[in-house]
């Protein structure tokens, strides 16, 4: 099949940053100072993966869309990849239980199980 859009319920893992002041007493004065924290985050939602051939696209439940790139399809799997900043993504969709996750290395970015979206709407009849 070389051509497949999959809707995928499932959940985005990512990061949010915050900041904030803190303030300490060091050698009896007291010192305060700006911080930056960055924090696990879970995004409930579906994603949306595109495939024609060998190129593709996903949209995150977040609204972010990447270009698939790499696209290999096996009997069973579907893999492919995706850039953002420095960072390379790897896609595998098992295509016998419809399982997809998303990985920077070992980080997960996005879990879930897909399903055949419905067929684009056809012009009306009248």
């Amino acid at each position: 099949m070389q051509n497949l859009r999959l809707v995928c319920p499932g959940v985005q893992y990512s990061t949010e940053t915050s900041s904030g002041y803190t303030s300490g007493m060091v050698g009896g004065d007291l010192v305060s100072g700006q911080t930056t924290m960055q924090s696990r985050v879970t995004i409930p939602g579906n994603a949306k993966l595109a495939f024609d051939g060998n190129k593709g696209s996903i949209q995150l439940p977040d609204g972010s869309e990447r270009a698939l790139t790499n696209v290999v399809w096996t009997e069973n799997t579907i893999t492919a990849k995706y850039r953002r900043l420095i960072y390379t993504y790897n896609l595998e969709v098992n295509r016998v239980t419809g399982d997809v996750v998303v990985k920077m290395l070992y980080l997960v970015g996005f879990r879930g199980a897909c399903e055949a979206a419905p067929p684009e709407p056809t012009k009306p009849k009248f």
